[in-house]
C-alpha cells in the first residue's frame, strides 16, 4: 500500500466499512481485507504533499496547477482537472483536462514537483 496513491484515503475509506457492517458481515469483510493483493502497482512515486494536494483537488474536482517535468526534462506548468487515475505496472498518470485549452492531458505523476490547489 505504501506506493499505492491515495493509500491513506483507501485506508480511511475500509475502515469507515468495517466500522458499519454488522459483527457477521465485519468478519467477512476482514478476511477479504487480508487476502488483496495488489500486482504490478507501480514503483514511482511522488512526494505526499504532491499526492495529497492531488487528492484533494481530485475528490473535490477543484482545478489544480502542477510543476512537473517533461519527457524532454524540461520544467512546465499547467492548470488542469484531475478526472481520472490508470495505473501501469511501472508509472502512475492522471488523467487531467487543461482548464485553458480544454485538452486531455496524461501527466505522470513521479514526475510532478509541485501541485496547489487552484
Amino acid at each position: 500500500m505504501r506506493l499505492l496513491p491515495f493509500a491513506e484515503t483507501l485506508e480511511r475509506g475500509l475502515d469507515k466499512v468495517r466500522g458499519r457492517s454488522r459483527r457477521q458481515h465485519s468478519a467477512s469483510c476482514s478476511i477479504c481485507c487480508a487476502v488483496l493483493e495488489f500486482v504490478g502497482v507501480p514503483a514511482l512515486q511522488a512526494s505526499p504533499p504532491v499526492r495529497k494536494a492531488i487528492e484533494e483537488a481530485w475528490f473535490s474536482q477543484r482545478p489544480i496547477e502542477l510543476r512537473y517535468q517533461r519527457s524532454d526534462s524540461s520544467v512546465g506548468t499547467r492548470r488542469v482537472r484531475v478526472t481520472g487515475v490508470v495505473m501501469e505496472r511501472h508509472v502512475t498518470q492522471l488523467v487531467c483536462v487543461d482548464v485553458d485549452s480544454a485538452e486531455r492531458r496524461y501527466l505522470r505523476l513521479d514526475r510532478i514537483e509541485r501541485a496547489t490547489l487552484i
